[in-house]
């Protein structure tokens, strides 16, 4: 079955279904999917030219990041070059929408926010991407993993050009479907592996891509308005959610080793942000699920605070080692979110007086923009 198929979504949602929360696909929830940010009226126009931002290629071989090993935390020397360059590529595309998205929500210091103009430029450059085809073509799984990764970027920033200037039909149309097909690949993936699930041998089958991939389903759904693609990021998300233990570790993640910190608050990003968006459509995940991740945001913010310390707790998960932490992130943009969502806290709180500004990356525009 083909990801055009009109039954594609649901024969993955069920199968999430099964394999994750054990109960059937919800009904169509009512009225339309919204992002719940709150947004300035449209402005004015400042006329200002609209750059053509590079594309990605159709295709990409690029090589893994990681070298074999049961904890995927030792890079692959030899790759670094050839994944730099390709994900520069990749990459390009979601960073120029994502300025763009910028200036969209506060002006660029000449203009206010909500200049048409700029929506326009977001949606010429996502169709001449959506016409070449970038990115639906023959993908190393590093490659995949890449595309699963801007996805959500490209389409909130999709949807907030559309929020000030309605793009024509034949946009509409050709960005919608391309959206969908780069979207479409990673939930099927991800419900194959939802379906083994987690076990000894592979600790991190189902990890933070599998949030990232839930979220990219979440802002698809609500740029197209696929109630069934909403509830399969629905699940997702929830099944993250459901993975943090009692001291706020997300076991998967903490196999990683010396990369755990890095990816708990690499994970942390689509798992808060999609919790949002959920809450915003009436589908708020349940107070054991609000306390998890709030658990995690504790958790993964209190050792950015201090890596020592997590690698000290990081030792039950480990065998007992000690093992220091590498390449964790300084401005981790879940931070507006959390407080978004709980009010201050403890080292969320701390975090925050660290940090000048969050910028924007794959969880879309800066979050400082979205939440003032």
């Amino acid at each position: 079955m083909s990801p055009a198929d009109p039954a594609f979504m649901g024969r993955l949602c069920a199968l999430m279904s099964a394999a994750i929360l054990g109960a059937a696909c919800g009904a169509a929830r009512a009225g339309p999917l919204v992002l719940g940010v709150p947004l300035a009226p449209p402005g004015p126009e400042s006329g200002a030219p609209c750059q053509d931002i590079p594309l990605p290629a159709k295709d990409y071989a690029t090589p893994n990041l990681y070298a074999p090993g049961a904890a995927q935390d030792r890079l692959n020397a030899g790759a670094a070059r050839a994944v730099e360059a390709d994900s520069a590529q990749i990459q390009g595309l979601m960073n120029g929408i994502n300025d763009l998205a910028g200036r969209l929500l506060k002006g660029d210091g000449r203009t206010g926010s909500g200049d048409r103009a700029v929506a326009r430029c977001i949606v010429r450059n996502l169709y001449t991407s959506a016409r070449a085809g970038s990115l639906t073509g023959s993908l190393s799984p590093q490659a995949a993993g890449l595309r699963s990764f801007v996805v959500p970027a490209l389409a909130f920033d999709y949807v907030l050009a559309r929020r000030f200037d309605d793009p024509d039909p034949a946009a509409r149309q050709a960005i919608e479907t391309w959206l969908r097909r780069l979207n479409d690949p990673s939930v099927e993936a991800e419900s194959q592996l939802a379906a083994l699930g987690n076990t000894p041998a592979s600790p991190h089958r189902i990890n933070n891509r599998h949030y990232w991939v839930g979220y990219g389903a979440l802002l698809v759904a609500i740029a197209t308005q696929d109630q069934q693609r909403f509830e399969w990021g629905r699940r997702a998300i929830l099944r993250g959610l459901d993975e943090v233990d009692a001291q706020g570790f997300l076991p998967p993640e903490a196999a990683r080793e010396s990369r755990a910190l890095n990816y708990h608050a690499y994970a942390l990003q689509p798992l808060s942000m999609g919790t949002y968006l959920l809450a915003a459509n009436g589908e708020r995940p349940s107070a054991g699920q609000m306390a998890a991740l709030q658990r995690l945001g504790e958790t993964t913010a209190a050792g950015l605070l201090d890596p020592a310390a997590f690698s000290k707790r990081l030792e039950p998960y480990v065998g007992g080692r000690r093992i220091d932490q590498v390449d964790f992130p300084k401005t981790p943009p879940y931070v507006p979110v959390l407080l978004k969502l709980f009010g201050p806290s403890p080292a969320i709180s701390a975090l925050r007086r660290k940090i000048v500004r969050t910028p924007p990356g794959f969880i879309g525009p800066s979050t400082d923009d979205l939440f003032h």
